[in-house]
């Protein structure tokens, strides 16, 4: 099974990752990350947080032939072992970051989907861009290239846009638990085995007076 996890900057991403992780350890779960260290691309972007962004086209190139790599060497591997993949960000980051609106993020998937590998699911945590910046300088203070909130703000519009079978809309604004159990709800639903449960016989949190979760399905 492979999950995505998106999100803009300061939603939680590797937070969530780490506990799915943790909830799915009996299918030995593998948690990557894009950009990749592994390949020469994803170090060019990754340096290029740090020093200054590079030209659009540029990025859209080094992302995907990160990407593919990534798949090639990472990915497709753990899923033939039989292991669940949990992916901290995909192909949607390429889009939220690099596209220029909505339109144009359509388009740009339309290109880069055929030769990439579709996830199961993928999770896209929302939260307001000041809850995320919040979230980011408590956490380490200065911003990257990428967390600057103008740039932040184009990239969330893009999020909220995206819609196909495999998306799911999470509300990320509350605590950690309550994000977590949203993502659970969807695994019990949509995926029940993977959990080793029976989607019958359960009782969902979310089922309960006071609980505030809002999941909105691609």
């Amino acid at each position: 099974m492979f999950i995505v996890i998106d999100g803009i900057d300061g939603a939680g991403k590797t937070t969530l990752a780490n506990l799915l992780a943790e909830l799915l350890k009996n299918r030995r779960p593998l948690v990557t990350k894009e950009p990749t260290n592994e390949s020469e691309w994803g170090k060019r972007l990754r340096d290029s947080a740090r020093l200054g962004r590079l030209p659009r086209d540029v990025e859209i190139e080094y992302f995907h032939k990160d990407r593919l790599a990534h798949l090639e060497r990472t990915i497709r591997p753990a899923l033939l072992e039989g292991r669940v993949v949990i992916a901290d960000r995909y192909v949607d980051s390429t889009l939220a970051f690099q596209a220029s609106s909505p339109s144009d993020a359509d388009k740009l998937y339309g290109q880069l989907a055929p030769e990439i590998l579709i996830p199961d699911v993928t999770f896209l945590l929302d939260c307001p861009v000041d809850f995320g910046l919040a979230r980011i300088k408590r956490r380490k203070g200065k911003l990257t290239q990428f967390e600057k909130p103008e740039t932040l703000k184009r990239a969330k519009q893009i999020y909220d846009s995206r819609r196909g079978d495999h998306y799911v809309h999470i509300n990320a604004s509350g605590s950690v638990e309550n994000t977590l159990e949203q993502a659970k709800r969807v695994l019990r639903d949509r995926f029940p085995s993977v959990l080793g449960e029976n989607p019958n016989s359960q009782k969902f949190d979310s089922d309960e007076p006071g609980n505030s979760e809002r999941v909105v399905f691609g």
